[in-house]
């Protein structure tokens, strides 16, 4: 394929373009540092005589261009006149697409990329059909784990069983899974099981997944050779039947079979990935389609034609992107059938099969009300700058720490991933097998501290090193970190292996976060289903009626608590939605949630409840107090998601316990509760064709974005009616808010009918939203506020209570929150520690002189007070906590490996006897990091708007006994919301001491 006078891949960002040429200038490719070149890109190649040669009239169209965009050249010939002549352009390289995305646009009806938009934003129905091939994949990967089983028949009954388990919900609620289907289970079965005994012979890799940037793709191989050279795919549906072409096979009934051009185009782009990955040229690899209604492999080859379509399409799908994120309306306006049917089809086929959803999709954006798609649009943008930020991290942009993009994988170098924590090299690999698989393994290193990034449950890249030093991972084994320990960790594998040869211990592996676009694609699709959700609740949500109550209806327990009980009072008479504050520490979950459940589920008519919040650790919490009143619950989500005293009640294990569909199917419509994350729940829209709930009580919600909960508020039963009667928000939006990578100034909405309804910027949740319209429409029982909290001494919640919470927190009081100051470092419940840096021992996110003085307050604490305190250190950058581990070794700390050093983002959730925040900023540049204060509707007790920092909030009321604060306070007095902390300080009894770092 490649000739000396190509290059192969060259990086550049376009300057400006003609309609033959693109002027733009070169970038380092990764791993490379190198000086920009202006360069020339070619369209067209004119000949002696003048006449145009087209080199590719598929090369890239010049409306997808804009100043900036970044391009990949592919196979770029010199020209006489200094330019260059690419047989491939790659758009926006760093914005990986699927490959299946690409190649579900080669249709009957023609190349269609606007069918990617189909795929975004409908439902996916979930068919028997579907459910036969995620069977089949079952089938494959135990028919190669399984090769020496003899029994046929135990291995089919054993992969069954574990294909149902695996998606117990698509299961029991698929329509058309009876005899007909597991005929067909059978068939293929036995089909797969043939084709692996007589043609599979040496080891790989099963689910094989890939990234490749030169061609902006990303994939999954069903099976892939150790030695790359062979890939097999699996198909469960039918092939191209007609008499006359390719692969008469007799097995086949005396059928002629041909590959369907999507299939074969997916084949075409595996071989091209592995050319630019690892330099295999076609001629290297066999490529083998296997569709299990067939027992025979069937060899693909595609020629460079089928290439510049692929590209094509796949440059157009970016193209899509880009405007819906920049001109939504633009191009939604202009969509019409022919986007969808080039070739202006309308046969049996795409009259019954492609053209309903077409129109649906259509006709839906067509009828919705200025409002609500003036709304879609807005909040479509700013989604897709988010799912744009999340993969590229686009330079000049400032992102959140930890939101560097995941296209850092490939660009940045081993030491800055090592350092944003984004990366675990080193790992040596110990195998955990299950029988004869591969099933965990256990990774262990030198190269892990506290400053990484990777929690239990994350989802993660594993590839082997080269030399030594960690390199970016074009093929991968996708895995999940079941626990951390000292020394490593331990991986599960998604994808259990046979073959040892993969994890051979004589070489080094390393570990980076993984991306997926599952949960955007959740998001999208709530967007669209507002647009034809029930009128009511559309209403609802956009301000256009007020919330209803039903002020007939009692309480049927008896509660003491007078606030407490006209809360739950409110929540149950509320006919819409209930909003309730819950403040640090003043119980919403083991209080308040629990006595809402326990009045729902009282009286003659028990409700169905569907409880969730943002995170695991929450509905780990939920559950908790569920067993506390011996609740009946289910619980979907991943089992290592979950704690695992809570694992008995997941609707995975009630599978394994009971592999049966009618047993499943009853206890799903049975259950008075169901729990799990938000995500969990929004990516299970088949639990709506089961039932209807009549309340959702949502924790966390301040955490979410709208769009986060509207596929649950706008779902609907099989009926047409909303899914969930009324929805219970709980949260508190003067603690963090959810984690947006855009600046405000890309979030903010300045049209006047979204600003009518407080919708002034896509980062504030649906909770702070509701919770604005509710005080001014002057629903004041729609709100309630949890006033005493159980956590803070009453030294540290005064200033809360003042500053955030209009003066209406106050304590229990319990006896540790009235006692006094003796025996506490410092004899203040808060201390500010001044601590004047020096700069030879600062970086931007790391500060050695704080960190010696917090080993020193630390070992004050355990040694000359009270050695049992629980402490907790909160930092604003990960650098900071290697930092501070290394000053606590260097003082011999005893057990300071128990004391968790962690970022405030973090720590929201948790408390500790003592909080030390080391703030480590050093440089005024770097406040606007720390700090970043924001203005908060509903004010002071006046009602005056006040700018409020979150984080600074959450810092302190993790504290329940005292709260120091380390840093230079005469750079800190420089932002608002610390000057105004010190000031308070300063007020209580000189709360404020200077320390040195000696």
């Amino acid at each position: 394929m490649e000739q000396k006078s190509y290059i192969k891949i060259w990086r550049v960002c376009v300057d400006s373009w003609t309609e033959s040429t693109i002027f733009a200038h070169s970038l380092p490719l990764p791993g490379e540092a190198s000086a920009a070149t202006a360069l020339e890109v070619l369209f067209q190649r004119f000949s002696d005589e003048g006449s145009i040669s087209i080199a590719n009239p598929q090369l890239l169209p010049t409306v997808y261009l804009w100043q900036g965009a970044i391009l990949n050249l592919l196979l770029s010939e010199p020209q006489a006149d200094g330019s260059y002549l690419p047989q491939h352009i790659v758009l926006d390289p760093d914005y990986l697409v699927d490959v299946t995305s690409i190649c579900h646009c080669f249709t009957r009806h023609g190349d269609a990329p606007a069918m990617h938009l189909l795929s975004k934003f409908l439902p996916v129905v979930t068919t028997s059909a579907i459910m036969l091939g995620n069977v089949a994949n079952q089938f494959l990967d135990d028919c190669l784990n399984h090769q020496e089983v003899s029994d046929s028949e135990q291995l089919y009954k054993q992969s069954l069983t574990k294909a149902f388990c695996s998606d117990p919900l698509r299961f029991v609620t698929t329509s058309g899974i009876g005899q007909e289907f597991s005929n067909q289970c059978r068939s293929q079965f036995e089909n797969i099981r043939s084709v692996v005994t007589a043609q599979f012979h040496s080891g790989g890799t099963l689910e094989a997944a890939f990234i490749c940037e030169a061609l902006g793709i990303q994939g999954r191989m069903d099976f892939l050779s150790d030695d790359h050279r062979n890939i097999v795919e699996l198909k469960s549906g039918k092939a191209d039947e007609f008499s006359g072409n390719r692969q008469a096979n007799q097995s086949s009934g005396g059928k002629s079979l041909k590959y369907r051009y999507e299939h074969a185009m997916q084949m075409a782009l595996y071989k091209e990935s592995l050319y630019y990955n690892e330099g295999l040229v076609y001629a290297e690899v066999n490529t083998h389609l296997l569709y299990s209604r067939y027992p025979e492999l069937m060899n693909i080859h595609l020629g460079r034609a089928d290439i510049h379509r692929a590209i094509d399409v796949r440059n157009s799908i970016v193209h899509l992107e880009h405007l819906l994120r920049s001109k939504p309306a633009l191009l939604l306006d202009i969509l019409s059938e022919q986007h969808f049917n080039p070739s202006g089809v309308s046969d049996r086929f795409y009259e019954q099969f492609s053209r309903p959803s077409i129109l649906l999709f259509l006709n839906q954006l067509r009828a919705a009300d200025k409002l609500s798609r003036t709304y879609f649009d807005t909040m479509l943008a700013f989604v897709e700058r988010e799912q744009w930020l999340a993969k590229t991290g686009v330079e000049g942009i400032t992102l959140s720490p930890g939101h560097q993009g995941f296209a850092d994988t490939w660009r940045a170098d081993s030491t800055a991933k090592c350092d944003n924590g984004r990366l675990i090299p080193s790992l040596t690999l110990t195998p955990i097998r299950d029988g004869e698989l591969i099933v965990a393994l256990d990774a262990t290193t030198t190269a892990i501290d506290e400053s990484s990034n990777f929690r239990i449950g994350d989802m993660v890249m594993l590839y082997p090193q080269d030399s030594g030093a960690a390199q970016p991972a074009s093929s991968y084994v996708s895995c999940i970190i079941e626990g951390i320990h000292a020394e490593g960790l331990r991986l599960r594998l998604r994808y259990p292996q046979h073959d040892l040869t993969l994890f051979r211990n004589s070489r080094l592996f390393a570990i980076e976060p993984a991306h997926a676009d599952a949960g955007f694609t959740t998001l999208y699709r709530g967007l669209f289903a507002m647009l034809g959700a029930p009128r009511r609740r559309v209403q609802l949500l956009l301000g256009q009626r007020q919330a209803e109550f039903d002020t007939t209806i009692g309480l049927n327990l008896d509660i003491a608590d007078e606030t407490l009980r006209g809360i739950i009072l409110h929540a149950k008479q509320a006919r819409d939605y209930y909003l309730l504050v819950g403040p640090p520490g003043s119980g919403k979950t083991s209080i308040a949630l629990r006595q809402m459940v326990q009045e729902f589920l009282s009286g003659n008519r028990p409700q169905n409840l569907l409880l969730m919040a943002f995170t695991n650790r929450a509905v780990d919490e939920i559950c908790a107090m569920l067993n506390g009143i011996s609740a009946d619950y289910l619980r979907l989500g991943p089992s290592l998601s979950c704690a695992a005293e809570h694992r008995a009640h997941l609707l995975s294990t009630n599978a394994e316990e009971k592999p049966s569909r009618a047993v499943l199917r009853e206890r799903l419509q049975t259950v008075p509760i169901v729990v799990g994350t938000i995500a969990s729940l929004s990516s299970s829209p088949e639990l709506f064709t089961l039932r209807k709930f009549d309340t959702a009580i949502i924790d966390e919600a301040s955490q979410a974005l709208e769009p986060h909960l509207l596929p649950l508020l706008c779902a609907t039963t099989t009926d047409g009616c909303v899914a969930i009667d009324k929805f219970i928000l709980i949260g508190d939006h003067k603690q963090l808010p959810a984690v947006v990578a855009q600046p405000a100034s890309s979030s903010r909405v300045a049209d006047p009918c979204l600003v009518a309804i407080d919708l002034t910027d896509c980062r504030r949740s649906l909770f702070e939203r509701l919770h604005t319209l509710s005080l001014k429409q002057g629903l004041t029982q729609a709100v309630g506020t949890l006033e005493r909290q159980g956590r803070m001494h009453e030294d540290i919640s005064k200033y809360v209570s003042a500053k955030y919470y209009e003066g209406r927190l106050s304590p229990v009081p319990l006896p540790h929150q009235i006692a006094d100051a003796n025996g506490i470092y410092g004899g203040l419940r808060m201390l500010a520690v001044d601590v004047v840096p020096e700069l030879s021992r600062c970086s931007a996110k790391s500060n050695g002189s704080e960190a010696a003085v917090v080993a020193k307050i630390v070992k004050a604490i355990k040694s000359t007070l009270d050695a049992s305190k629980n402490i907790g250190v909160i930092v604003p950058f990960r650098g900071q906590i290697t930092m501070i581990r290394r000053a606590f070794e260097a003082l011999a700390i005893e057990d300071h490996e128990s004391i968790n050093i962690d970022t405030v983002e973090r720590y929201q959730g948790s408390q500790r006897d003592v909080i030390i925040f080391s703030t480590t900023v050093s440089s005024p540049k770097q406040l606007n990091v720390l700090s970043q204060p924001v203005e908060m509707a509903d004010g002071d007790c006046n009602g005056t708007p006040l700018l409020l920092d979150r984080k600074l909030n959450v810092a302190i009321t993790r504290a329940r006994e005292q709260f120091i604060l380390v840093g230079n306070l005469g750079l800190l007095s420089q932002s608002p919301p610390y000057a105004d902390l010190l000031t308070y300080m300063q007020n209580i009894q000189t709360g404020i001491t200077h320390c040195s770092s000696n």
